[in-house]
């Protein structure tokens, strides 16, 4: 294997720059055969929060959405971190509810708005290549906000949906149940000497060059109201 070692910084940006393309980088699919693999979907009747999501963003939504924010974080570009938002809330929770309410209702979000800046960290003990550096990105906190309360809007619905199986994700669900509930069966085929094949799949990285229009197929199968996935696509 052939190595090429890069002392100047436009060499290094380069280099990085080429790696996390290629690494994140969205995987090709078969449109055709997404369609095909939905219509196995359990179909649930229509959902009951799309009259609740086409609400106006209130007031409240955002000040939940910012308890739940990391503190001291870096900002996005804009240069306006978490804690202007929590020290002010008081003063800026009209014009804040206001920004929110042209983002979502009214698709107004600039690419500025949806910019990030990558930051990459070194890794523990980390070797001089760009494997071993974890990158970050840094976005404005007023889209954050708006990723968290569409989230939370999700989760709503996630219970209604997702199997009983499905572990991630599903509110009041621990992935230490899932491991319980395949230690039984491994244990009951120790005692009765019972022939048992276990198959474990590990996905690592399987989000890096996640396929977007298989999210959104998805989510459409799932009955989520259209006008919902109009908007989480304008986050991208």
């Amino acid at each position: 294997m052939v190595t090429h070692t890069h002392e100047t910084p436009q060499g290094i940006i380069k280099n990085f720059a080429r790696y996390f393309n290629v690494k994140y980088t969205p995987i090709e699919v078969d449109a055709s055969a997404i369609e095909e693999m939905a219509k196995t979907i359990r179909r649930i009747s229509p959902n009951t929060y799309t009259e609740l999501a086409e609400q106006p963003i209130k007031p409240e939504e955002i000040h939940t959405a910012l308890q739940k924010g990391g503190r001291n974080k870096d900002p996005g570009s804009d240069g306006i971190g978490l804690e202007f938002y929590t020290t002010n809330w008081k003063i800026i929770r009209e014009d804040t509810a206001e920004i929110l309410k042209q983002m979502f209702l009214q698709r107004s979000i600039t690419p500025q708005q949806k910019h990030g800046i990558i930051i990459c960290l070194p890794k523990t003990n980390a070797v001089q290549t760009p494997e071993g550096y974890r990158p970050i990105t840094l976005l404005d906190s007023d889209y954050k906000l708006l990723v968290r309360i569409l989230a939370n809007l999700l989760r709503q619905v996630s219970e209604e949906h997702l199997r009983t199986s499905q572990f991630c994700s599903v509110p009041g669900n621990s992935i230490i149940e899932a491991v319980f509930i395949v230690r039984e069966p491994v244990a009951h085929a120790e005692v009765t000497d019972t022939p048992l094949c276990v198959l474990t799949l590990d996905f690592q990285e399987a989000f890096n060059r996640f396929a977007h229009v298989y999210l959104f197929t998805v989510l459409k199968s799932y009955v989520i109201s259209p006008w919902i996935i109009d908007r989480i696509k304008d986050l991208y």
